[in-house]
C-alpha cells in the first residue's frame, strides 16, 4: 500500500478487506450448512413418503391375504361344494381387485369333473362371469413367477387379466380329509399400486418408481422406461453402476446421480414385502429452489449488515483520525520550532486523551528541555573555548626549535587524542650540553595536562641549576610525591648530550626502551639500567647512566601510545610494526623518519579512533670532525 495514504483511509481499506472476506467465510459456511439443510430435509422428506408408500402397500396386501379368511369365517370352511359363486362374491365386496377365480386340479377324480369358475371387473366396472370350462387345468405356477410366499401356505405370483397387468393372491382350497383340492386366485391390478404411488411426489417434480430384484421396472411414470429399460440400463451415465449395485442388494440411502445429463437426487429402500425395491428421484435443482428464498434472505440480511457495518466504521474511523490528524499538526509544529503552540482540546476516547495529555507532557519538556540545552550549549561553547585556549597554552610548553652543530639533527612530534593531553617532550641547550626529556602522564585529560605542564616547568628549572639526570629526578620526584592524595604519575627518560663527544647521560624512569638505529640499519633497544616512574616513591634514589652515540647512530624516543595504537579489529601496532617501518629507509632524516611512522600508524588504526596521545623525539649524532669536512 503507497505510503502516502492516510491512516484512516488504510485502517477504512483494511476493514473493509476484513469485513469482505469474513463475509465470503461465512457465505461460504453458510451456503455448505444449508447444502446439508437441504439434503437432510430432502432426505427426511423421502423417508416418510417411503415409509408412507410402504405402510398402504403391507396394509393392501394384508388386507387381499385376509380375504380367504374373512370368507371362511362368514360361510364356514372352504371347498368345492359351497364356492362356485365365491369370485363374484369377492369382486363386489373388494372394488379395488380386477379379478377372483377357482380351478380344480383336474388330475384329482374327486373333483376333475367341477367346473372352473372365474370372475373379472371390466373397464366400466362391470362384473362378469364366464361359463363353466371343463378343459381348464390346475393351476400351477412356475417357482420363478412367485413373488411372495405367505405365512398361511398362500402365495404371490404375477399375471394378467386381459390385458391388464396385476399380481395375483392364490389360496389353497382343501377338502373334507384336508387335502388341497384346489386355489382361490385373486387379482390385484398394478395401477392399484400405481395410483398409490402417484400420490406422493418429493417436491414439485419428483416420482416414486419400483423394480424387481432383478432391476425391471415395476412401476414407472414414464412408461418409455417402463416398457423399454431396466434400472441398470437408465441409471447408466457417471459411476451410477455401484449405486445399482446397493440397490438390488436390498441397501436403504440417498444420493445424487445423473440423468440425461442433470443431476438428480436419489432416495432408496427395499419393499421387504415383495421383495421389491423402491426409489424416490427429484431434479436436485427443484431441491436447491425450495430453498431459494432462504438463502435470498440470508444474504440480503449480510448485505445489509455488512453495509450498515461499513457506514459505522467509516464513522468510527473519522472520530478516531480527526484527534490525530490535529496531533499531526501539532507536532508539525513543534518540529519546526512552535513550541509554545496552543493544544487543542480532545473530545474522544480515553486513550486519544492519554495521547492528548502525552503530547502536552512533551510540550512541557520540550520547552525545559531547550532551555536547558541552551544553558548547556553556551558552558559547553565556553569550556570549548577555554580548552582551545588550554591547548594553546599548553602547546607553548613544548620546546622551540633550537640551533644545533651540524653533526647533531633532532626532531620531535606531539600528536593528541583530545584537546589537551599528558605526553610531553622537552629539549634546550646549556653551554655544550643538549639536555632533553621525554614523558608519559598516567590519566588523560586536562588532569594529565596541568600534570605535564608542572613536570615541564621543574624539569626546565631543576635542569639549569642540576648537571645530573639522576639529581633532576630526584628532585621532580619528591615535589610531586608532596601530595600523594592525586595517584598520577609520570614515565620518563632523561638525557644529557656532550654535543662534542657524544657521550649521553641518562636515566629512564619507567619509560619504554629507545631504538637505537645504526648506520648500517640494524637496530637494538637501550634496554639497560630501568628505573621506576616518578611520582610513585617519595624516598626513592635514581641513577644515571652513560651511553656514547657511535657514529651515524640515531635514537628514536617515543611514548607507549605509538605502540599500543590499536585498529578496529583490535590490534596494536607494536614494536615490530615500528621497526619496519624503521628499517624501510636507513637514509631518513630524523624529521622524516617521524613522520613516516605517523603516517604508517594511520594507515593502521585506517577508519579506527585514535585513543591515546602520540609522541615521538628522534636524534641523529655524526663525528663532528667527518661533519665540518
Amino acid at each position: 500500500m503507497n505510503n502516502n495514504t492516510s491512516f484512516a483511509k488504510q485502517l477504512i481499506i483494511y476493514l473493509i478487506l476484513a469485513l469482505v472476506i469474513g463475509f465470503l467465510f461465512i457465505s461460504l459456511a453458510i451456503t455448505n450448512s444449508l447444502k446439508h439443510f437441504i439434503e437432510n430435509n430432502a432426505y427426511n422428506q423421502a423417508k416418510i413418503i417411503a415409509s408412507n408408500v410402504l405402510i398402504i402397500f403391507e396394509r393392501e396386501i394384508s388386507r387381499i391375504e385376509g380375504i380367504p379368511q374373512n370368507v371362511t369365517d362368514m360361510q364356514g370352511k372352504l371347498d368345492y361344494e359351497n364356492i362356485s359363486e365365491l369370485p363374484v362374491r369377492i369382486l363386489k365386496s373388494h372394488p379395488s381387485l380386477i379379478g377372483s377365480s377357482i380351478h380344480y386340479d383336474t388330475r384329482n377324480p374327486a373333483v376333475a369333473h367341477i367346473p372352473h369358475v372365474t370372475a373379472f371387473r371390466s373397464e366400466d366396472g362391470r362384473i362378469h362371469f364366464t361359463p363353466p370350462a371343463m378343459h381348464c387345468d390346475f393351476y400351477r405356477p412356475d417357482s420363478s413367477r412367485i413373488i411372495r410366499r405367505s405365512p398361511n401356505a398362500g402365495y404371490w405370483i404375477y399375471s394378467a387379466v386381459n390385458t391388464t397387468r396385476t399380481i395375483a393372491y392364490c389360496q389353497p382350497i382343501y377338502n373334507e380329509k384336508q387335502q388341497a383340492c384346489g386355489v382361490l386366485k385373486i387379482d390385484f391390478p398394478l395401477k392399484t399400486i400405481t395410483d398409490i404411488i402417484c400420490s406422493y411426489k418429493l417436491f414439485q417434480s419428483g416420482n416414486l418408481f419400483i423394480t424387481d430384484s432383478q432391476g425391471h421396472y415395476i412401476f414407472h411414470p414414464d412408461s418409455k422406461v417402463l416398457k423399454t429399460q431396466t434400472i441398470m440400463t437408465h441409471f447408466s451415465e457417471g459411476h451410477s453402476e455401484k449405486i445399482t449395485r446397493k440397490i438390488l442388494r436390498g441397501e436403504s440411502g440417498a444420493t445424487c446421480i445423473y440423468l440425461d445429463q442433470t443431476k438428480h437426487y436419489l432416495y432408496y429402500t427395499p419393499i421387504d414385502l415383495m421383495g421389491w425395491r423402491l426409489g424416490i428421484i427429484c431434479p436436485y435443482s427443484n431441491i436447491l429452489h425450495s430453498s431459494a428464498k432462504l438463502y435470498y434472505l440470508l444474504f440480503i440480511i449480510l448485505g445489509l449488515g455488512l453495509f450498515f457495518l461499513f457506514i459505522g466504521i467509516i464513522n468510527i474511523v473519522r472520530r478516531l483520525s480527526s484527534p490525530l490528524d490535529e496531533l499531526a499538526f501539532f507536532a508539525r509544529r513543534l518540529a519546526e520550532g512552535q513550541f509554545n503552540i496552543e493544544l487543542p482540546t480532545p473530545k474522544c476516547s480515553k486513550e486519544i486523551q492519554e495521547l492528548y495529555d502525552s503530547f502536552h507532557y512533551l510540550q512541557l519538556n520540550l520547552n525545559n528541555y531547550i532551555e536547558r540545552l541552551k544553558m548547556t550549549t553556551a558552558e559547553k561553547e565556553q569550556l570549548n573555548s577555554e580548552m582551545r585556549l588550554a591547548r594553546r597554552i599548553q602547546q607553548r610548553f613544548l620546546p622551540k626549535s633550537i640551533t644545533l652543530p651540524s653533526h647533531i639533527q633532532l626532531a620531535a612530534e606531539l600528536r593528541q587524542c583530545r584537546e589537551v593531553g599528558g605526553d610531553l617532550y622537552e629539549f634546550f641547550l646549556i653551554g655544550r650540553l643538549l639536555y632533553f626529556a621525554i614523558g608519559d602522564v598516567s590519566g588523560k585529560g586536562t588532569p594529565a595536562a596541568l600534570y605535564m605542564a608542572s613536570i615541564c616547568k621543574l624539569f626546565h628549572y631543576v635542569a639549569s641549576h642540576y648537571p645530573s639526570t639522576a639529581a633532576i629526578c630526584n628532585i621532580i620526584n619528591k615535589h610531586m610525591c608532596d601530595d600523594g592524595e592525586d595517584d598520577m604519575y609520570v614515565t620518563m627518560f632523561l638525557g644529557i648530550l656532550d654535543i662534542d663527544t657524544g657521550t649521553m647521560t641518562f636515566t629512564n624512569a619507567g619509560h619504554p626502551y629507545p631504538i637505537i638505529i645504526h648506520e648500517n640499519g640494524e637496530t637494538g633497544f637501550l634496554d639497560k639500567y630501568p628505573d621506576v616512574p616518578i611520582g610513585v616513591l617519595e624516598d626513592h634514589i635514581f641513577n644515571e647512566h652513560t651511553y656514547t652515540f657511535p657514529e651515524n647512530t640515531t635514537l628514536l624516543f617515543y611514548t607507549d601510545g605509538i605502540t599500543e595504537a590499536e585498529n578496529v579489529f583490535g590490534q596494536f601496532y607494536g614494536q615490530e610494526k615500528m621497526i619496519r617501518s624503521i628499517r624501510s629507509d636507513i637514509e631518513k632524516t630524523p624529521t622524516v623518519l617521524i613522520e613516516s611512522i605517523l603516517k604508517d600508524i594511520c594507515r593502521h588504526i585506517d577508519k579506527g579512533k585514535q585513543s591515546d596521545d602520540l609522541t615521538l623525539l628522534a636524534i641523529h649524532y655524526t663525528d663532528p670532525t667527518q661533519a665540518n669536512s
